[in-house]
C-alpha cells in the first residue's frame, strides 16, 4: 500500500495515495482543464489516485460512491496530496472553498 490520505466513502474507509508521476503526465489535459462542474475529471483523477492502492476499482465503482459531498473534499485531498495545490488555488479562484 502507498501512503495517502484516509478517507472514509460510504462504510468504507480507503487510503488514497498521491498520483504517480505517469498518472500525472497521462492525466494533464484532464488536470489542466478542471473545473468545478467537471465531476467526470474529478471521478477520473480520484480513480487514479484509488488504482494505485486498489487495483481492481473501477471507474464506475468510483463514480457510484462518490457523491456531492465528498467529491470536491476528496479531489483536493488528492491534488493536495498529488503536489497540484496550485490548480486547486487556481480552483479556489473560481468558486471552491475550503483550500
Amino acid at each position: 500500500m502507498f501512503d495517502g490520505v484516509k478517507k472514509t466513502i460510504g462504510d468504507k474507509e480507503y487510503i488514497i495515495p498521491a498520483l504517480s508521476l505517469k498518472q500525472v503526465q497521462d492525466l494533464k489535459d484532464t488536470i489542466t482543464h478542471l473545473r468545478l462542474d467537471d465531476y467526470s475529471g474529478m471521478a477520473k483523477i480520484i480513480h487514479a489516485a484509488m488504482s494505485r492502492n486498489y487495483p481492481q476499482i473501477t471507474l464506475k465503482e468510483v463514480t457510484e460512491i462518490l457523491d456531492m459531498n465528498n467529491i470536491l473534499d476528496i479531489t483536493e485531498a488528492v491534488c493536495n496530496f498529488s503536489g497540484l495545490k496550485k490548480k486547486m488555488m487556481e480552483m479556489a479562484g473560481n468558486g471552491l472553498t475550503g483550500v
